[in-house]
């Protein structure tokens, strides 16, 4: 008996390749009806039998294509239409509402192939991409997602192209993207004379320029190299000289680099590689992952005191084209292409005009990028495997999530100054932006207002709640401050809240939970007035309640302490009578250190802060391992890096009672000055300071459990969350004592999290 069913499905459902699959689907199981694209996803209706249409159903769910995410079906049953004959593709229909878009996609294996088969059209073509790779949100100006609406729209398909993209059964089937030789975007390279401007006298078309860009990288130059959101800075990372020269013109002594290697068998003569690390190496996100790197020669110069490297795989037919042309399987540098502290750059004019003091060659494109992506960065958390993301961007971003609470109206949540993204809320849905860097200039401003402003465009959101950091000096809450039209509209929310609850709506929590949010800076609810950054809460989003702490430490020259840890631990050797001993063992300038103690006597410039990311600088500097934050993380970075896998052994906190549950640090500064002196290596100290954080926050929980209600899950946020040895160790200790752990999979645990909280807490206060 004939039935005919309208299948209503929202989702990542668009340019993923789902309407030719549907298709394809419903002509398999010889089903007639149609489906089309509109503005919250696609509608399908189809008609068969009974049976064939439960079987229909039951592979959209199973076999659709892996980067389609699939939330929600409604089904509802027609009139069968006896006229009908065949399975369409309907033209896409502009509705109200949104629905989830794509991120770009890592070139799969079928493009591979063809790229480099002689016998294909497209063989070596720079722009292959088919229904399953490509490029999609960088490239979109508006939805549905159909060409007119790309920044493809301005290429014209040739004959052959149009035959591909309309025939049902070929992979390119309504491919948006889809381009050849004939009809697609052009490569050009141009060379610099390295003094801020560009000459004209030398340009390279087609694969000549990648040849050119090929060749610069192999006499030690600099190439400027165009990718789906943004520009890398690239050069052979076994040159020695090529890397120096990059970090001088970079102005970046510390930092690591990220690097590109051509295939898996490369990456493992660099780094151990698991068998899931692999997978999320070559999945379609193909990001930066952080892999335990093997000693080799330029280890140090790429990435100083660590040992991880973050390594990609090409994820363009273009990067896969440099690689065909240096021949030899070498590991590259691919960093960003940006001047530092300043947006990425995703102009061709801007690129030329920036970095031509930098570069020596650019290799470039002139399909436009709408919306510009860093590379997402993650690590896999030991033997777990939980995937954390580091930074969103490249094939994460934008990122949507389902939440267990629906506000009446649309919501923007601005995030924090730091590793900035904003959230919107519309329906039951969350769209976390890409990371977008740190609002410390014009230039950052005015990026987030654009991509906040496409993002209400895609995502059909108007925003009437607002909710924004209590900090009162940062950017981002200013902004909030000057776009509230109401102030009973706006939300400030209290950092360390939002750090939890990010990862209390990512997992769709319910009822109480212990949270735990470790950090390095960030303000106070108003309630001391002082830097938090190792809080224990207990509650809910909407009413969280502090209810232990890091004991508090004073901080001299303020701000300046977050960049050189040795101003902490002179603070906390003065607290417990050491500070004279800090001289003994550290380079640092006695005059220094006599005016830091007169400075924390009078109680000038010095704020009190319970940050946990302090007291690892702190210990850092104390081993006499980092003095100084070049970059954000630096200093515990390294004192992570150097831990001996073997130890057990821990340092143990005290505590006491009083208004909260107060955490003394005091005792583990003790234990590490009486282990230096006794000669005990660094790598030993690290791995006990490391195992008594993860005991210490094991026994503050068990601590609430016993006064707040018993209280067993246990949220854990903040970006000394990124520390995977403390986090493992950290699940390792709560898990067999019984509690339930939950943690940041979906956005970064650090502050590019913080605006998901945000919105979350919002949302429930509203309603």
């Amino acid at each position: 008996m004939q039935k005919r069913i309208k299948l209503e499905i929202f989702g990542t459902v668009q340019g993923v390749g789902f309407r030719p699959f549907i298709f394809n689907l419903a002509k398999l199981l010889n089903l007639t009806g149609f489906i089309f694209n509109h503005s919250k996803g696609v509608t399908i209706e189809v008609q068969g039998t009974g049976e064939t249409l439960d079987k229909f159903n039951k592979l959209i769910i199973n076999k659709a294509p892996k980067a389609a995410v699939i939330e929600e079906v409604d089904s509802k049953q027609l009139k069968v239409n006896r006229k009908e004959s065949n399975f369409l593709i309907k033209k896409s229909k502009s509705t109200k509402g949104s629905q989830s878009i794509s991120s770009d996609l890592a070139i799969c294996e079928d493009c591979k192939k063809e790229l480099f088969d002689k016998n294909n059209r497209r063989f070596l073509h720079p722009f292959i991409n088919c229904t399953n790779c490509g490029p999609r949100f960088t490239i979109i100006k508006n939805i549905p997602y159909d060409r007119k609406n790309t920044s493809m729209a301005e290429f014209k398909m040739c004959q052959k192209c149009k035959e591909e993209y309309d025939d049902p059964m070929d992979r390119r089937f309504y491919a948006q993207p889809i381009s050849c030789p004939n009809c697609g975007p052009a490569v050009q390279g141009k060379t610099t004379n390295n003094k801020q401007q560009i000459t004209n006298n030398k340009t390279f078309k087609g694969n000549d320029a990648i040849k050119e860009a090929a060749n610069i990288i192999k006499k030690g130059g600099i190439v400027v190299i165009k990718g789906l959101g943004g520009f890398h800075l690239a050069c052979d990372a076994n040159s020695k000289k090529a890397v120096d020269k990059i970090r001088k013109k970079k102005n970046r002594p510390q930092k690591p680099f990220a690097l590109m290697m051509d295939s898996i068998s490369t990456i493992q003569k660099y780094c151990l590689v698991s068998k899931e690390e692999e997978k999320v190496l070559k999945s379609s996100k193909s990001p930066i992952v952080l892999l335990k790197a093997k000693k080799f020669n330029l280890l140090n110069d790429i990435a100083p005191g660590l040992n991880k490297l973050g390594v990609m795989l090409p994820y363009t037919p273009l990067h896969l084209l440099l690689f065909y042309y240096l021949k030899k399987s070498k590991p590259l540098i691919m960093t960003s292409g940006n001047v530092s502290g300043e947006p990425i750059i995703t102009d061709n004019k801007e690129a030329l005009e920036k970095l031509s003091g930098i570069a020596d060659y650019f290799l470039l494109y002139n399909r436009e990028i709408l919306s510009g992506y860093d590379d997402s960065i993650v690590s896999l958390i030991g033997k777990r495997n939980d995937m954390q993301i580091i930074r969103s961007g490249r094939g994460v971003s934008p990122i949507t999530l389902d939440l267990s609470v629906k506000p009446n109206r649309d919501l923007l949540a601005f995030g924090t100054d730091f590793k900035n993204t904003f959230c919107l809320l519309k329906d039951n849905k969350a769209i976390v932006s890409q990371y977008l860097g740190d609002l410390e200039n014009l230039s950052n401003i005015k990026r987030f207002k654009k991509i906040l402003d496409n993002y209400k465009k895609l995502f059909r959101v108007k925003p009437e709640i607002l909710a924004s950091d209590l900090h009162p000096c940062y950017f981002s809450t200013k902004l909030a401050e000057d776009l509230s039209k109401d102030p009973k509209s706006l939300f400030k929310i209290q950092h360390h809240h939002a750090h939890v609850a990010s990862v209390y709506a990512e997992n769709r929590l319910r009822g109480k939970v212990i949270g735990v949010a470790f950090d390095g800076t960030g303000l106070s609810d108003g309630e001391d007035n002082k830097i938090w950054g190792g809080e224990f809460f207990y509650g809910n989003p909407p009413n969280f309640k502090r209810i232990a702490h890091l004991e508090y430490i004073k901080l001299p020259g303020g701000d300046l302490a977050a960049k050189d840890p040795w101003r902490v631990a002179a603070s906390m050797l003065k607290d417990i009578g050491r500070i004279n001993e800090l001289a003994n063992v550290l380079p640092i300038d006695q005059k220094k250190l006599n005016i830091i103690s007169m400075q924390l006597g009078a109680n000038i410039n010095s704020m009190e802060s319970s940050s946990m990311g302090r007291l690892f600088d702190a210990v850092s500097s104390i081993l006499n391992i980092a003095q100084e934050n070049t970059y954000e993380g630096e200093a515990a970075m390294k004192l992570e890096s150097i831990i001996n896998k073997i130890e057990r052994k821990y340092y143990k906190y005290s505590f006491r009672r009083g208004k909260h549950f107060i955490i003394n640090w005091h005792p583990v500064i003790e234990q590490i000055i009486h282990d230096i002196k006794k000669g005990i290596s660094k790598s030993v100290i690290s791995a006990k300071f490391h195992h008594g954080t993860a005991k210490m926050i094991l026994e503050v929980c068990r601590y609430l459990t016993k006064h707040y209600s018993a209280a067993n899950s246990v949220c854990l946020s903040g970006g000394v969350f990124q520390n995977s040895y403390l986090l493992e160790r950290t699940m390792i200790e709560l898990e067999k004592a019984g509690f339930k752990i939950f943690i940041n999979k979906k956005v970064p645990t650090n502050d590019s999290g913080v605006s998901l909280g945000q919105a979350i807490i919002a949302a429930l206060r509203v309603k």
